[in-house]
């Protein structure tokens, strides 16, 4: 096929989607089947995308799942096993597709959390990458999704996405022609859609009605054609084989529910009961049964009529729960909070019998390189093999979790001595030291170890925190045991920590401004809020003595929020004193981004304040983006309601452009060290004509960062940078009352 130069496709390509699209439209003016007319359609795709497999599904609107109309050449064991995919966003890409409206890309199957329900299914039978885009009426309601699959890990070209989108705008003009004539036939015909669609109302009521005799085996009388969709068994397998009930019953639950028939039987009290049925294909269901002895005009009982519903998803779902509460998502070992319970309870039990508990505090070393290097997916996958190579470690009886990150903790109750911690810490070593092998690349991680013995919970975390610290500190030593001299730096670590969770509480926290001016004017539009502690015996602490204490410990989400409430009281009060609309510029974290609460947070502290949202900077870094996987999503929300958003210490990064691209930012501030030397090496003003150039193309406003000398200020300027903050326009201060 010819090639795509630049992103756009040759003229032989466009010509030849050109033709495809007006042969298929002519085909469905002249009355062709819409089916007919669409399987063409995936066909012509397939041939222009050599090596892709093309399928079209439908929405259903009242079950709200998706159901294949054409796909002639996916396996159609696979299109059986998705049909009735739910539109939602973590149900593959076309249920993402269609609940959001977008296209949807996933590079690779297995690894996608979008395919965590269908990965099996699709690695099965040989799908590993798939883009699917949403198929949209005239109304702009979501019908359908036309997707591509490829056999091997793939990322899309912009012809493959053009390919799709191409595919969906022919196949809504099809599909939307079909409706119209639908529409045309069903006018002439109200009272038999009004039939038709009672009909289907009571066919899709998810409920299994039945009718079983008062006899010693509860012989059935009718069961309701749903019992299929349910186990796989038709109704008249129930009449035929009286024993059918029993035979699928759990075997935990048979007891307790032939016993709950029974008293029903016997006493005609109404039955209400949940358990577990094994369907055909061999997994357990779980119901909610409900029912009534009917009577007659004398109050003879005649039958037990009742019904069966499938809650298989209400008890997945309170499992899912569970496990959220208890363990990590990604690797399934007990989180921070889980193993915090465990190690209380393992610690006190085993103090009571008059033995100790080792703790091993497990860090992997330079883990970042590898998602920086290889991406997030990877990262992933590593931590999760990583996790089972520690499980297989340990000895049984011993407690693994992830506490975070990168970092893992083992608890080893009732050790003997050291002896035996160092020789667990041994195995963990050599289990974490083995390659691993993600699609073809053997990576090797190595780990620091920290071990502390003891009877006490904190003291032993603590401890082993310590001991970690000091094994990484020195690249020789594979695992430390906790020495209270050595190991001091670490203990005021967390003694500062602690200080910090009792900051907020006696009104430590200072705001110090510093001014953003025009540089034509040197007057001031703006601040930028810097955040001190007011430390009770160590004086004024500047962020850097303290912000990656509280970004590691997670206290920086409440600091964040006390921070973001303050800036915008200090500035819209100012702003009142002084009669100007200034705007605050505030800096916001990793941790903010990731919790679910912070657009609420942002909200409050403007509702709090009057501040207008235009008057409100977010400043973010590019490391914070790269560790908060779905900040675009937050930061999209907030731009809507109209706040801004500033990437800070633009330049410094190898990704800024490519965040430039994909995210809502309104300013780029020029990092110091771009500045720094403008006024005297001619290499640095070449650099900043060209981020200045980069940033005036994308119609985004530029703050320059450390101006410190008039010289600067007007070469900056006349570059093309209008704003600017530096010494020479004021240090940080507090805003004067």
């Amino acid at each position: 096929m010819a090639a795509v130069a630049n992103g756009v496709a040759a003229p032989g390509r466009v010509l030849s989607l050109l033709q495809m699209e007006r042969e298929l439209l002519a085909r469905a003016i002249r009355g062709a089947d819409a089916r007919d007319a669409l399987q063409l359609l995936v066909e012509l795709i397939e041939a222009y995308a050599p090596g892709a497999t093309g399928s079209l599904l439908l929405v259903d609107r009242e079950t709200q799942t998706l159901h294949t109309l054409v796909a002639p050449n996916l396996p159609q064991a696979y299109c059986d096993a998705v049909d009735g995919l739910p539109v939602a966003d973590d149900a593959g890409c076309c249920g993402a597709a269609a609940a959001t409206n977008s296209t949807v890309v996933v590079e690779d199957i297995a690894t996608d959390p979008l395919w965590k329900s269908f990965r099996d299914l699709a690695l099965q039978h040989g799908l590993r990458a798939c883009w699917s885009t949403p198929i949209v009426n005239a109304e702009a309601e979501v019908i359908g999704t036309f997707a591509l699959y490829y056999e091997s890990v793939r990322r899309p070209s912009e012809w493959d996405l053009e390919l799709v989108n191409v595919a969906a705008g022919i196949a809504s003009i099809i599909l939307e022609r079909e409706r119209a004539v639908e529409r045309a036939s069903r006018e002439s015909a109200d009272r038999e859609e009004i039939d038709r669609r009672y009909t289907t109302l009571v066919e899709q009521l998810p409920l299994v009605i039945y009718a079983d005799a008062l006899d010693a085996v509860s012989s059935n009388l009718f069961t309701s054609r749903q019992i299929e969709d349910l186990l796989g068994y038709s109704p008249e397998a129930w009449q035929e084989d009286t024993d059918l009930f029993v035979k699928l019953l759990h075997p935990d639950d048979r007891e307790r529910v032939l016993a709950a028939h029974k008293r029903t039987h016997e006493t005609h009290e109404p039955l209400s009961i949940e358990y577990r049925l094994r369907s055909r294909k061999g997994h357990y269901v779980s119901v909610r049964d409900e029912g009534v002895v009917v009577k007659d005009e004398l109050g003879g009982p005649l039958h037990l009529q009742g019904y069966l519903l499938d809650i298989s998803a209400e008890r997945a779902a309170e499992e899912q729960l569970r496990r959220q509460a208890l363990y990590d998502p990604l690797t399934g070992l007990s989180n921070r909070a889980h193993f915090n319970e465990l190690l209380d309870h393992t610690v006190a039990t085993q103090r009571r019998a008059g033995r100790t508990s080792a703790l091993l505090f497990v860090d992997l070393n330079s883990f970042k390189s590898v998602n920086d290097r290889f991406g997030h997916h990877t990262g992933d996958s590593v931590l999760r093999t990583l996790a089972k190579h520690l499980e297989a470690a340990i000895r049984a009886g011993d407690a693994a979790a992830r506490l975070g990150g990168d970092e893992f903790a083992v608890l080893l109750p009732g050790i003997a001595d050291a002896l035996d911690a160092s020789a667990v810490a041994q195995r963990l070593q050599h289990a974490l030291a083995d390659p691993i092998d993600v699609d073809g690349k053997l990576l090797r991680v190595k780990a620091s170890i920290g071990i502390a013995i003891g009877d006490e919970p904190q003291t032993l975390l603590n401890e082993a925190d310590a001991a970690m610290y000091r094994a990484k500190a020195h690249p020789g030593l594979d695992f430390a045991f906790f020495d209270p001299d050595l190991d001091e730096v670490a203990l005021v670590r967390f003694r500062r920590i602690g200080e910090l969770a009792e900051a907020l509480e006696r009104h430590e926290f200072r705001l110090h401004y510093q001014p953003i001016v025009t540089l034509a004017s040197s007057e001031t539009d703006g601040y930028e809020a810097l955040l001190r502690w007011q430390h009770p015996t160590l004086g004024e602490l500047p962020p850097a003595e303290f912000i990656q204490l509280a970004e590691a410990s997670g206290l920086i989400v409440p600091i964040g929020r006390w921070a973001l409430r303050r800036a915008c009281a200090d500035i819209a009060r100012l702003s009142a004193r002084d009669g100007r609309d200034y705007e605050v510029a505030v800096n916001v974290s990793a941790h903010q981004l990731q919790d679910p609460e912070f657009v609420e947070h942002v909200q409050e502290a403007l509702d709090a304040s009057e501040l207008a949202p235009s008057r409100l900077v977010l400043e973010i870094t590019e490391s914070v983006l790269i560790d908060a996987g779905d900040a675009g999503l937050r930061l999209a929300q907030l731009k809507e309601r109209g706040v801004k958003i500033a990437l800070d210490d633009f330049g410094t990064g190898y990704g800024s452009l490519a965040y430039l691209q994909r995210l809502p930012v309104d300013i780029v501030k020029i990092d110091r060290s771009f500045t720094a030397t403008i006024d005297t090496h001619e290499s640095a003003e070449a650099l900043l004509r060209a981020i200045i150039g980069l940033a005036s193309a994308l119609d985004m406003r530029l703050v320059a960062e450390g101006i410190e000398r008039p010289s600067q200020a007007r070469l900056i300027q006349l570059l093309g940078c209008n704003d600017g903050q530096g010494f020479h326009y004021g240090h940080p201060a507090p805003i004067a009352s």
